[in-house]
């Protein structure tokens, strides 16, 4: 089966809107893990904070932050939760892709092998916050 959103994200923007909380659970199919993941509703992230194309795919960076936290369902490690934020950006761009021009998909291509691999080896949170960590913790993360 491959990787497909069982539910759409439904989030509320918090403070300066660098932050947002869930809802209603997030869920998807990943072919990776071959299951279900839920990512519970009141779940606090910020998105996507790679640099490179910030906010690009807004789900993919709620399923990696998710999978960051040491409480996930289930815990992966810092790899795994790398290509889990792939899967969901390559299937965010899937068939946008066969109406587009070439340079539009080699960007795309580009985009999500760099943005992949920055979070890959990023130092700072991974496994240091709970999946329902209050805003005040999720806001000083990498501090």
């Amino acid at each position: 089966m491959e990787t497909h959103f069982l539910s759409k994200l439904i989030c509320e923007h918090l403070m300066d809107n660098r932050f947002v909380k869930l809802y209603i659970p997030l869920r998807y199919y990943s072919k990776i893990l071959k299951r279900t993941v839920t990512i519970p509703e009141e779940f606090i992230c910020d998105f996507e904070s790679v640099p490179i194309a910030k906010g690009s795919s807004k789900r993919a960076g709620v399923g990696h932050d998710y999978f960051c936290r040491k409480d996930s369902e289930p815990v992966v490690t810092k790899k795994v939760a790398a290509d889990l934020y792939f899967e969901l950006q390559e299937l965010k761009d899937k068939g946008k892709e066969l109406n587009q021009k070439a340079y539009r998909r080699a960007w795309r291509f580009i985009k999500r092998h760099l943005k992949t691999s920055v979070v890959r080896v990023a130092p700072g949170y991974f496994h240091k916050l709970n999946v329902l960590s209050p805003l005040e913790e999720v806001q000083g993360k990498d501090g």
